[in-house]
Parts: structure tokens; sequence; C-alpha cells
């Protein structure tokens, strides 16, 4: 068996001449079946090694977009945290432009200094890996980053997680219909909560969504029913025997016993109106 090369297995910043230089090690077996050479840039390559079989782990997470799916095998799980980032938003940079004048509109309620914007791995549906994005405000930044960490540690299925502007619709509520039936997670939109004239946790970015369509947002009459008028059929069959269901959150829902025990409220267990895929920080 040829030798490995002493640089193997360390931590080494690469432009692509060198990963396909590496990628041509010879002796060895690719652990891809099509390997994709990551776009720059990104922020190191590990090459791990194990008898005849080759595998380069790429860290950070500005090798890929949002929305793409990514091969595990090129995921460093000793080093989770390079794939779970924040940052600030600056007027004029890209993300102010993607959610000036929709989901950040001019106002005097949330800085954007306020703000962060994160990037983030989960698990979707089909059990395909891919790459995440969310707007919360500052306070919760840290702790939300590790509660999707342990998430998608977990393989908890999240249907689809993009920004809000991404469904952008005339304003900030109907924008929040579109993307509840697109299920899709989401947090930051400055809008009132639906149905009052009161601001939503959401317009300060202190409030997640998780798999909105399974999970319905509902309220109740004033003889303790439901107002099924407001929902789709699939969301009013969402709401019978949700213990039993796919992707309904309950209280023995890892997500559920993630946001709660970091100390966020479950819109599940409210009195009126029921929000199943809401969680809230109390700490405002």
């Amino acid at each position: 068996m040829k030798q490995v090369p002493k640089n193997v297995g360390q931590a080494i910043t690469l432009g692509v001449a060198t990963v396909l230089s590496i990628v041509g090690i010879a002796g060895y077996q690719l652990s891809h079946k099509e390997l994709v050479i990551p776009r720059p840039p990104f922020q190191q390559a590990v090459v791990v090694h194990d008898a005849r079989k080759v595998q380069i782990k790429y860290l950070g997470n500005g090798w890929y977009n949002v929305g793409d799916t990514i091969d595990e095998e090129m995921l460093d799980f000793q080093q989770l945290d390079t794939y779970f980032t924040g940052a600030s938003i600056v007027e004029g940079d890209a993300i102010y432009k993607r959610i000036y004048g929709k989901s950040y509109p001019t106002n005097k309620a949330v800085d954007i200094n306020n703000l962060r914007y994160l990037k983030m791995l989960y698990v979707d549906y089909d059990g395909a890996t891919r790459c995440g994005e969310m707007i919360v405000n500052a306070k919760i930044a840290g702790v939300t980053l590790d509660i999707f960490r342990q998430l998608f540690e977990a393989k908890y299925p999240i249907a689809r997680m993009e920004l809000i502007d991404n469904f952008w619709d005339t304003d900030g509520n109907t924008t929040d219909q579109a993307s509840m039936h697109a299920n899709n997670a989401s947090s930051f939109c400055y809008r009132t909560i639906a149905g009052t004239s009161e601001q939503s946790a959401h317009a300060l970015g202190l409030a997640i969504d998780i798999n909105p369509h399974d999970n319905p947002y509902v309220w109740k009459n004033k003889d303790g029913s439901l107002k099924l008028e407001m929902l789709d059929a699939y969301e009013q069959q969402m709401l019978e025997d949700r213990e039993h269901k796919a992707h309904a959150i309950t209280e023995a829902d890892l997500a559920y016993q993630l946001f709660t025990k970091a100390g966020f409220d479950w819109g599940g267990n409210w009195d009126n109106p029921l929000d199943y895929q809401h969680f809230e920080w109390k700490n405002q």
C-alpha cells in the first residue's frame, strides 16, 4: 500500500487546484460517487483517510447556496458549528437589499443592527441535507443556532427554510400565509399578529415557526370550538389525532423539548389562538 502524504489528515487552506491534486492521489478510492468541487469561498478542507478510502471534508458554509442539497460525506461532523453561522446585516448589503421594503420596512421598532442572518443545515422530509436561512433577533441568534444544530444532528425533518421574502405578496400577513402554505420555517417579518392590530413577536425576530402547514395556527370560537373555516382541508386534517401525525409538533416532539428547555414558549399550549408551529422567546 502506498504511504499517505504527510499533510493528509491535517486542516489545510485549499484552492480548487489543490483540491483537484488531492482528489487525484493515486492508490486511494474516493468516497464520493460523483464528486462536486465546492465553489469558493470555503474555510478549510480536511482530508480524512482510512485504508484505501479518502474523504474530503469542507468547513464553513460559503461553498453552497440556500436550498442546495449537500452530500453529508463532504461535511465534518466533528466541526458542525462551522455550518451554523450568524452574521450582522448592514444597510446596503445583499441581505438588506433582499428584505428592505418587504419583511423589513422603514420602522421605529426594530433597528437593522438588532437582527442577525443565520445559515444552517437541516434535513428535509426526504432525508436530504440542505442549507437553510433565517433572520432572528440578535438576542436569540446563539440559542437558535444551537437548537437547529441539535435538530440537524438528530435528523429532525424540516420541510423548508428560507427567508419569508422569497414568498412576498403585498404585505407581511399575506406573505406569512404564503410562507405557511409552503411549509416554510421562518422567523423575522415586520407584521402584526394575524387577525389583530397587535405587533407580532415575529416583527422583532423573537419568534420562530417550524413546519407551519403541518402545525396550523387556529382561533377558537366563544364556545371553544375551532374556527376551521380559516384553514384549508389539509390543515384541518392535521388538527385531528396530532399525537399520531407525522411532522405534528406535540410535547413529545424534539423541537418542543429543545425550544422550551432553551426558554421559548410554545403556541400549542396557548388558550386562544392555538399556534402549533410557533416558538416565542419568553425573556423579551
